[in-house]
C-alpha cells in the first residue's frame, strides 16, 4: 500500500513555504507547488526551478483566465503546472508535490486531470511518496471525489 501524505490547513498558514523549507533537505523531488511572491501567487515547478506568474487581476478577465472568488489565474499556467505533474509521473520520482487542490480542482479545473492521474497510477508511483496540499475545508470534498484503495492516506494538519 503506497503512502498518499496529506498537508492541510487554513488558508495562509505556511503550509507551502514550510513544505518548500523541508523539500530543501530532499533528493529526486518532482512536482508543482504555489508560493506568494511579492504578493503575487506563482507556480513553481520543484524540479527545474521555473516559475509562472499564476495570479493576475479583474482587469485582465478573459477566456484564459480563471476566476475563485476574488481570486483571478491564468488558465495556461495551471496547463503548464498539470504537465509538470503528469511528465513528473514517468521520472518515478522518490516525492511528488500537488500544491493543491482547491475550489478550481474540485470543479475538474485547476491542475485536473493530473491529480485524478497521480492517485490512480498505483504502478508508476508505487515507490513513491505522494504529498498533496488541500485546504482544511475542502478535506471531505477531496476524500469524496477520489476512490482511495491501495493507498495509505496520512494526515498532517496546519493551525
Amino acid at each position: 500500500m503506497r503512502p498518499l501524505f496529506i498537508l492541510s490547513g487554513p488558508v495562509h498558514t505556511g503550509k507551502t513555504t514550510n513544505l518548500l523549507h523541508w523539500l530543501k533537505e530532499k533528493k529526486n523531488v518532482y512536482g508543482i507547488l504555489a508560493p506568494v511572491i511579492n504578493g503575487k501567487r506563482y507556480l513553481l515547478d520543484i524540479n527545474t526551478g521555473e516559475k509562472k506568474l499564476l495570479e493576475t487581476n479583474k482587469d485582465d478577465y478573459n477566456s484564459n483566465v480563471l476566476r475563485v472568488g476574488n481570486y483571478f489565474f491564468y488558465k495556461d499556467v495551471f496547463d503548464w503546472g498539470t504537465n509538470v505533474i503528469l511528465k513528473a509521473i514517468n521520472q518515478k520520482p522518490a516525492w511528488l508535490v500537488i500544491d493543491e487542490f482547491g475550489p478550481l480542482e474540485l470543479g475538474d479545473n485547476g491542475l485536473e486531470p493530473a491529480i485524478n492521474k497521480v492517485i490512480n497510477e498505483d504502478k508508476l508511483l508505487a515507490n513513491t511518496n505522494v504529498i498533496i496540499i488541500i485546504r482544511d475545508n475542502l478535506m471531505l470534498d477531496f476524500i469524496h471525489k477520489y476512490i482511495f484503495s491501495g493507498i495509505d492516506l496520512r494526515w498532517f494538519f496546519f493551525d
